[in-house]
């Protein structure tokens, strides 16, 4: 997997320590109070790409009122996981109050496992956070289709993480929006149903919470994935 080519896109952003990427922003709108550009850094991914085997593909960061990603610190270290130079300490060190309780809920007794958060990269196909979850869907809906970074997100998945998948080398989970990121054509499958193709897993459509807790339809196979890692 050529992960540097991921990594390019928000170089730039990384680099000049930026709120938006130059290219997305004629198409986005002016910042306000429903949509701060100026005040949060893009999350494009948690977790380290470069490092990471399990890759969870969802749609965009929420926020909420005790979120962080506001002061200093927070924006270093979104630039920081931009750039690749953050790791799992810098994680917990800066995980705010409700990106806590959202891990919590979406991955479960998964971090109890030191194997996990050091292998797991969430990938985001809006990275721009919003404090409101009803403004930003309505964006995302738009941007998934329009944005160059959303356009060069999906296009980094299905040439570089679905063959992967597919020859075993990593677990790519398309838990959210699988038709915004490109996988409702028919080459994947019946999108009423939960597809498996060796390490690529497609949720059906539709669902509004997709966890990947053990419990969950992809818990087996992650902690099978877990239980194969190095010691």
């Amino acid at each position: 997997m050529k992960i540097r080519k991921l990594m390019n896109i928000w170089k730039a952003v990384a680099e000049n320590k930026s709120f938006v990427h130059p290219l997305d922003k004629p198409l986005l709108p002016e910042p306000n109070d429903c949509f701060p550009l100026l005040r949060r850094v893009p999350e494009p991914w948690t977790g380290d790409p470069t490092k990471a085997s399990i890759f969870h593909l969802t749609s965009h960061p929420r926020h909420g009122p005790n979120d962080g990603n506001q002061d200093e610190k927070d924006r270093e270290f979104w630039w920081s996981t931009m750039a690749s130079t953050a790791d799992s300490k810098d994680w917990e060190d800066h995980t705010s109050e409700d990106e806590l309780n959202w891990s919590k809920k979406n991955y479960g007794k998964f971090l109890e496992d030191p194997r996990f958060i050091p292998n797991l990269c969430n990938l985001r196909l809006v990275a721009y956070p919003c404090s409101s979850m009803r403004d930003m869907d309505s964006i995302s809906k738009d941007a998934a289709h329009t944005l160059h970074t959303t356009k060069r997100m999906r296009a980094f998945v299905h040439r570089q993480l679905v063959p992967a998948a597919r020859e075993g080398k990593c677990l790519l989970l398309v838990m959210k929006a699988p038709g915004d990121w490109g996988f409702a054509n028919p080459e994947f499958g019946d999108s009423k149903e939960d597809r498996w193709d060796k390490g690529l897993f497609i949720s059906r459509s539709g669902l509004q919470h997709s966890p990947i807790t053990p419990g969950s339809r992809v818990g087996p196979a992650i902690q099978k994935w877990l239980d194969s890692l190095p010691a």
